[in-house]
């Protein structure tokens, strides 16, 4: 039996180019440094560099997968982490967070 569908990777928006170039100004920059919210990158703020530069929107989970086909995952912050100046960050959101899927950082 034939394998239905199309083959896989037709379906991307981005093209090749595109791609690399938005790798590499994850890998190479923090959001802020883009112009956009945020010390860490998240999907939704990848989603967000690639709205602003190539006008096309992507959902978290698209998103989710060109990260995946860059090598780069997301990572939920360790809340027990040694923070530099010795103080601990402030938890008051942390039930927020613990439960948004989206509260989670890129790394390569």
């Amino acid at each position: 039996m034939r394998p239905r569908g199309k083959p896989v990777g037709v379906h991307q928006v981005l093209g090749e180019a595109e791609q690399a170039a938005v790798r590499q100004a994850v890998l190479d920059h923090r959001p802020c440094d883009m112009g956009l919210s945020g010390q860490l990158w998240t999907r939704r703020l990848v989603g967000e560099l690639i709205a602003k530069l190539y006008r096309v929107r992507l959902t978290e989970v698209g998103v989710g997968k060109y990260l995946k086909r860059w090598g780069l995952s997301c990572q939920r912050a360790d809340l027990n982490a040694h923070w530099p100046t010795g103080a601990l960050p402030d938890h008051s959101s942390d039930r927020q967070s613990r439960s948004d899927p989206t509260a989670s950082k890129i790394i390569s």
